[in-house]
């Protein structure tokens, strides 16, 4: 995948093209974690630690009935979903 040189770690655009990566594999199932279409910078699980991260008990902001209603989710979803469709049509 080809991205410009100014996208960093924190770019929207790197999560997006990593959506669009996972969509376009030809598996017939694909996996984006919720940390990724949220756009969120910590995993939930650091293997290793037992006191010092809060390994898997993250919580997400907000409601979870409008969890992917921000800008973020919803593009990140569309990129996947436009990718999958791509995967299909070969």
């Amino acid at each position: 995948c080809d991205l410009p040189a100014d996208v960093t770690a924190q770019s929207p655009a790197l999560g997006d093209a990593a959506a669009a990566f996972i969509g376009l594999t030809p598996a017939p199932l694909a996996l984006l974690p919720m940390e990724d279409v949220l756009g969120l910078e910590e995993q939930p699980n650091l293997p290793g630690t037992t006191d010092e991260h809060p390994n898997w008990r993250r919580r997400w902001e907000g409601d979870c009935a409008d969890l992917l209603d921000a800008p973020l989710p919803r593009q990140r979803l569309l990129v996947l979903d436009k990718a999958r469709h791509q995967t299909e049509q070969h």
